[in-house]
């Protein structure tokens, strides 16, 4: 037997075309621009990185000001030491007090988030420039992910992915930042260095010298104590004498500080007016400092009144008398000799001194937004055209918007303050466009004069022109019945409406805009169109990287852009899985990898095909749920073990019990891609079949040993079929016991689904297709393609149903692949999907939480749903209670077809469900109302699909699909309900108990003796402890009884759904009983809830009906005091798998009812 499924399943095995295996992974193995296309290896999660240069917004200490990624990533982590992974390509460090700017993902508005950790990783791939409309850029890796619009959702998309035309978010609007009122002149001194401070005082002292008197002895030796008179006598002391003594700096507020001998000093208060915000701005422009000590501004002769302005800036500021010098017939200076001011501006403004290395002074991005408008505005008027009417609106105090051009021009030679101005723009809601002009060489008065790099920018005055404000049609706009928008899309290939147009003719009921057509519309992100993708050269060492917790996106790139952050054989031949894993450890460096199953095994022929050559399997062609996608798999370990230790592979394979196995040593010939046997021979193998394989590879095991465990742990739980076993290097041994003797149900292959079908697929199959009609081609070869869907696409497409295929056209098949989208076509069938289903994963989570001793563990299925023509079905089971801890955020598992998850978490979309829940609700802590709750919890979820949509090739990670994820929430809201449920009625029976026990024990106590001195009998209590109670109760119990040699029924082999009975078992047998404590008869009807898969057997009395999940009574009339008992058998279950019943009550006030719930139905 066994010898026969090993060639059945042979002659599935087949080459996988690597185009196929693109296009059929192109979302996870970074094919989304044909030029561009790559294979890449697997990779660690947080390898999605950017190169050094990529400016990044950063609050520090409520500082904000710009900085380049890998300048602040390198400083950190040269204070820091960083932890250090895979064999040093990756460091990583967690880190706290630092911010940046990211969009929320659920309301679309801009904040300053909390930054958790930093990495950086050695470069490992090309790195490609991603330009948008406007030139902004960032330089990514391809592998890197960046939020964008597509098929009308906002989400993650790697730079493999992008092509020219898609686009990409972007800020829109005006993001807070933490205010300063004032600079803190000694605070900020106080930051730099002893040796840079030495020669500045402190002036003015005399008013506070009594204060400070005697901590300036104490730190004065003993031989320069006469110096106390000294600083009273100059009325200064030296400002490095702040670092020694401990003061209330505030009493300094009065004082200024200068150089020594200096003649211009500076209050040690700065207060944040418009007059500093126009000072800066126009330095910035004009400004230099030669010397050290020489601020000079210059000027053209004929800006007299610009002159004049600065020249008062200087006294409205500073306190400073500032002189106009000429330099030449064409030029006039603004100069001040002033070494403290000089000193301030690069020391403590950082504001640069040559033209190329500018920036925008520190503090200013905390300037309220009105002064940061004077800040730009002053610097327009300096180095903006048209100046003059720039100069006009600031000399008159107007905003920008008052100048009557729609854009404003200026050149820069900083690249630094290029970047710097367009996130000042965008954090006063401006959009800015720049073109870069290439150095080169002119003639100036008869002299070459080199020029550099130059960077021109283009302000929008007029936001509506901008491309910022214009959003995409499709997927925005819908029921469009404007006449003249439609003629535009008909015939001028319009597909951009800018927002103020579809607000109005929203207004007007001319359209209507879609979901996050309306949010976007009204939020503070945009999108710009990608207009370029090019690979360029990077030298760097490292690229880089950052973690915003709960929202994964940081704002970054010159220009903001929203940047993101062995079972099957067994079960395919009928055999429950026996896998054996082994980790030896022979050299710190090395481990070897010993991998064993039951399985049919696999002929001698197959082994170099499917052991050392990628993109080969059985399983990539079919559309049905499976582990593997790809079939890179198990041939990457053996080629990873060969490229880090130059050993070959072991396999030994057995394919009948009675024949011998086969060993054969394999390397892989990575030219040709395909496998080398380096040596065979017949061996002897105990197991009656199955397959091993043996592999040596560089890997850390001490860190690395207790991820095994938990994966294979992990992998018991959604596999609760299988057993397995786990041998450490120091031979401790690891038993997963299997919790069920049932395979999975086996997923059926269904054929493509024409809402999942791409352009290219589609002719491709026309070419292959055995039909000679359009509509037989569209019911033959797609799935849920009748007559009537058939047509109905053959109509939009406006082509003839007896059209051969073979005949069409791309043009043709263009018309189809669009008519596909515009059809309403059924949901694909899920007869291709495998669930765990609701009875094993309880199973499963009760075994191997044994030692938790969880108080419940309760479970949902979801119904199968779809998302771009793929089938999924997701599970969730939550574990609660026992010895969980209760102070820390819950424990998430995830899996994907049975797969754990076990890295990027915080990037999966079943982080971003659970974490977008109000688990408040629910009875768990959750402070913000937001992200992962805190409680003794285990939270499970298993998604089931024919195509997992992973965020990368390591497949740790499910993208962000909003189907998927609205799944994920109304299976955990499902299951929340149940277990606030369970508590609610866990505490009303506890106290209606304690009240119970309380009265049936005062209450005879106080009727004996009443009765006795009276001299009468005790009365009945029965009447009076009812009326007290009020309430119906209701108990249960569940009892297993172990059956013998006997027939017993089961539903829970999906394969034999019929049922088939099976020797011996186990029978659940439930008892309810009812009591009413009420003052009148009750009448009722009774709910009991069970698993689907169990059968149903002895029930008494007589139910009123039986489905496949519930058992209901109706109780006709239950007198007060009177108590009636129920009870049921279920087959087909292990013990345990039913041990409380789920109980609900009809037609009788919930409320008076302890040990069951409302019934709402079916």
């Amino acid at each position: 037997m066994p010898e026969a499924i090993a060639y059945e399943l042979a002659k599935k095995q087949k080459e996988i075309s690597v185009a196929e295996f693109f296009e059929r992974n192109k979302h996870i193995l970074g094919f989304g621009n044909p030029t561009r296309a790559l294979i890449t290896s697997v990779k660690e999660g947080v390898d999605n990185s950017l190169t050094k240069d990529m400016p990044i917004v950063i609050e520090d200490n409520s500082v904000v000001k710009i900085e380049k990624i890998g300048d602040l990533i390198d400083q950190k982590m040269k204070e820091i030491k960083p932890e250090s992974l895979k064999n040093g390509q990756l460091e990583r460090l967690k880190i706290s007090g630092l911010k940046t700017l990211c969009f929320n993902r659920e309301n679309l508005t801009l904040e300053l988030k909390e930054i958790s950790t930093l990495f950086r990783h050695k470069v490992n791939s090309d790195i490609y420039r991603v330009t948008l409309k406007g030139n902004r850029y960032a330089d990514l890796t391809d592998y890197h992910s960046i939020f964008g619009f597509r098929d009308g959702r906002i989400k993650p998309m790697k730079t493999s992915e992008l092509k020219e035309g898609d686009y990409l978010v972007v800020p829109n609007g005006k993001w807070d930042t933490p205010l300063i009122l004032e600079i803190d002149l000694l605070e900020e001194l106080l930051k730099l260095t002893p040796q840079e401070t030495e020669k500045i005082g402190i002036y003015g002292i005399n008013k506070i010298f009594l204060d400070i008197r005697e901590q300036l002895l104490a730190i004065l030796p003993y031989n320069k104590k006469y110096r106390i008179n000294d600083f009273r006598k100059c009325d200064r002391i030296p400002f490095n004498i702040l670092r020694e003594i401990t003061v209330d700096r505030r009493i300094f507020d009065h004082c200024t500080v200068d150089f020594k001998f200096g003649k211009h000093k500076i209050k040690t208060k700065i207060p944040i007016t418009k007059d500093l915000a126009e000072f800066l701005g126009i330095y910035i422009a004009e400004g230099s400092i030669s010397g050290g000590h020489k601020v000079n501004l210059s000027f053209g002769s004929h800006e007299k009144d610009l002159t004049t302005y600065v020249k008062n800036l200087f006294k409205a500021v500073w306190d400073q008398k500032a002189t106009i010098a000429k330099a030449h017939h064409t030029a006039v200076n603004v100069v001040i000799n002033s070494t403290i001011l000089a000193f301030i501006l690069k020391k403590i403004f950082e504001v640069g001194n040559k033209a190329n290395t500018k920036r925008i002074p520190k503090f200013v991005f905390n300037f309220p937004v009105n002064y940061r408008e004077k800040f730009l505005m002053a610097y327009l008027a300096g180095d903006g055209y048209p100046s003059k009417e720039i100069f006009s609106c600031m000399e008159k105090q107007e905003t920008l918007t008052k100048i009557q051009v729609e854009r404003i021009t200026l050149a820069t030679a900083s690249k630094d303050l290029c970047s710097d101005l367009f996130y000042l723009l965008s954090s006063i809601g401006i959009d800015c466009t720049f073109d870069v002009n290439k150095p080169e060489t002119r003639i100036l008065l008869g002299k070459k004069a080199n020029f550099s790099d130059s960077y021109i920018l283009y302000i929008y005055i007029k936001q509506g022109i901008s491309d910022l404000h214009k959003m995409p049609l499709s997927g925005i706009v819908e029921n469009n019945k404007d006449s003249k928008l439609q003629y535009s899309i008909n015939y001028n290939n319009q597909t951009q409406i800018t927002v103020l147009h579809a607000l109005k003719l929203q207004k007007n009921e001319y359209l209507s805009l879609t979901e996050v057509g309306e949010k976007l519309a009204h939020s503070q992100i945009g999108l710009l169109k990608v207009k370029n993708i090019e690979k360029i050269n990077y030298d760097g060492e490292w690229v880089y990287d950052i973690s915003v917790p709960g929202e994964e996106n940081f704002m970054s790139g010159l220009g903001p852009i929203a940047c993101h952050n062995s079972l099957d054989a067994c079960e395919e031949s009928g055999i429950l899985p026996d896998i054996y894993v082994e980790v030896k450890n022979p050299t710190e460096e090395e481990c070897i990898v010993i991998v064993e199953d039951n399985g049919p095994g696999i002929i001698k022929q197959q082994i170099p095909h499917i052991f050392a050559r990628l993109l080969y399997g059985s399983r990539f062609h079919a559309v049905r749920q499976s582990r593997g996608q790809q079939g890179i798999g198990i041939s990457a370990v053996v080629l990873y073990g060969q490229l880090t230790t130059g050993k070959h592979a072991k396999i030994i394979s057995k394919i009948e019990e009675n024949q011998p196995a086969v060993l054969v040593e394999l390397a892989i010939d990575t030219n040709k891609n395909r496998g080398e046997i380096q040596h065979q021979e017949i061996t002897h193998w105990d197991k009656p079949s199955g397959t091993r394989i043996e592999v040596s590879l560089n890997a850390d095991y001490k860190r690395g040993k207790r991820f095994v465990y938990d994966y294979l742990q992990s992998t018991s739980i959604v596999n609760p079929h299988a057993r397995i076993v786990f041998k450490e290097a120091d031979g401790t041994e690891h038993l997963f016991e299997r919790t069920a003797d049932i395979l999975p149900k086996k997923s059926e292959e269904i054929r493509p689904h024409p809402y999942g079908i791409e352009l290219g697929t589609l002719i491709k199959m026309s070419k292959e297709t055995k039909a000679r009609k359009l509509a037989s081609f569209l019911k033959n070869d797609f799935s849920s393609m009748g007559d009537r869907t058939a047509n109905a696409v053959c109509d939009e497409a406006k082509l003839d149903r007896n059209l051969n295929p073979a005949d069409m056209s791309r043009e043709q098949f263009l018309f189809l692949y669009q008519a596909f989208k515009k059809v309403k076509i059924m949901a694909p069938p899920t007869e291709c999907l495998s669930p765990i289903g609701e009875t094993l994963i309880r199973r499963s989570l009760k075994s191997e939480t044994q030692e938790i001793s969880p108080e419940f563990i309760f479970t949902a299925s979801r119904p199968a749903s779809v998302f771009s023509g793929n089938p999924f079905q997701v599970e969730v089971g939550i574990v609660y209670g026992g010895n969980l801890p209760k102070d820390k955020p819950v424990k998430i598992l995830r899996f994907a077809n049975r797969i754990p998850l076990l890295y990027q978490q915080g990037d999966c979309a079943v982080t971003t469900a659970i974490a977008s829940i109000d688990w408040r609700r629910y009875g768990l802590d959750q402070p913000s109302g937001t992200g992962i709750p805190i409680g003794p919890a285990i939270f499970l979820t298993h998604i089931a699909s024919t195509q997992i949509p992973y965020t990368s090739e390591s497949k740790e990670a499910i993208a962000d699909v909003e189907e998927i994820e609205n799944e994920i929430k109304l299976a955990f809201r499902e299951v929340a309900r149940k277990v606030q449920m369970h508590i609610n009625k866990k505490v009303r029976r506890v106290k209606t108990r304690e009240k119970f026990d309380l009265i049936t024990k005062i209450l005879p106590e106080i009727a004996k003796k009443s009765a006795h001195m009276l001299n009468k009998p005790v009365p009945s209590l029965e009447k009076v402890i009812t009326r007290i109670m009020d309430v119906v109760w209701i108990e249960d119990l569940v009892e297993y009884e172990k059956v013998r040699g006997k027939q017993v029924q089961t539903k829970l082999d999906v394969n034999n759904p019929k049922g088939q009975t099976e020797s011996g078992g186990w029978i659940a047998k439930s008892t309810i009983m009812v009591v009413n404590y009420k003052g009148k008869p009750q009448k009722f009807s009774l709910y009991a809830l069970f698993p689907k898969n169990a059968t149903v057997g002895e029930v008494k009395p007589k139910p009123t009906k039986i489905t496949d999940t519930y058992i209901k009574w109706s109780l006709e009339s239950i007198d007060p005091t009177d108590k009636i008992d129920l009870f049921f058998e279920l087959a087909g279950l292990n013990k345990g798998d039913f041990d409380e019943n789920d109980l609900y009550v009809q037609n009788i006030n919930p409320t008076y009812v302890i040990g069951a719930d409302k019934w709402e139905g079916e």
